[in-house]
């Protein structure tokens, strides 16, 4: 009998210990994820510079937000003009993010 008893509450002990282990790596999972993602959208691109909406697409935001963020912030990259429209230099984008990835 206290063999059985001794082994439900081994086998609570450690169902509740998976259900804090997945709690506390869910959130680190997901940010790893997204890491990936960012990451991918960088990697098939060959080019040193984006325009607005790669810049959008590599920040997962809109075009809008990516003006929003222009003028929030102070050091947003500045965007040069080339082949008559605004494009920002990749690793300056990235960067960027990585110093602001709590605030956006």
């Amino acid at each position: 009998m206290v063999g059985k008893l001794q082994l439900e509450m081994d086998e609570s002990f450690v169902n509740e210990l998976k259900k804090v282990v997945e709690a506390a790596v869910k959130p680190l999972a997901d940010e790893l994820a997204e890491l990936k993602a960012k990451i991918a959208v960088a990697a098939n691109s060959e080019e040193l510079t984006w325009d607005k909406a790669q810049v959008a697409r590599y920040l997962r935001k809109g075009k809008s937000t990516v003006n929003r963020y222009m003028n929030k912030f102070d050091d947003f990259p500045k965007p040069k003009f080339n082949n008559h429209k605004n494009v920002w230099d990749k690793a300056e984008i990235i960067a960027w993010a990585e110093k602001h990835k709590d605030e956006i």
